[in-house]
C-alpha cells in the first residue's frame, strides 16, 4: 500500500487547485459520489477534472514508483 510523504503532503497543500476542491463540499461530494460509482463521472466531470487532473499530477510519479518496485520484484 501507498502511504503519503511529507514531500508529497507539501506538494498537494502547495497547490492551489488541490486545496480549492479540498475545501469545496460540492468538489469532495462529487469525489465521494465516484468512488462509490465510478458511472457518475460525467455527470460531475466539469467539477472534479481539475481537481483529480491536479491529483493525479502529484501522484503519477509516486505510482510510476511503486509501479516500478513491483515489476522488478517479478
Amino acid at each position: 500500500m501507498m502511504q503519503p510523504d511529507e514531500v508529497t503532503l507539501g506538494k498537494m497543500m502547495e497547490d492551489s487547485t488541490i486545496m480549492d476542491g479540498f475545501n469545496d463540499p460540492e468538489v469532495m461530494s462529487a469525489v465521494a459520489e465516484i468512488a462509490q460509482n465510478p458511472e457518475a463521472y460525467p455527470k460531475h466531470a466539469a467539477k472534479v477534472s481539475k481537481f483529480y487532473k491536479g491529483m493525479g499530477d502529484i501522484l503519477a510519479p509516486k505510482l510510476q514508483q511503486a509501479a516500478a518496485k513491483v515489476t522488478t520484484r517479478a
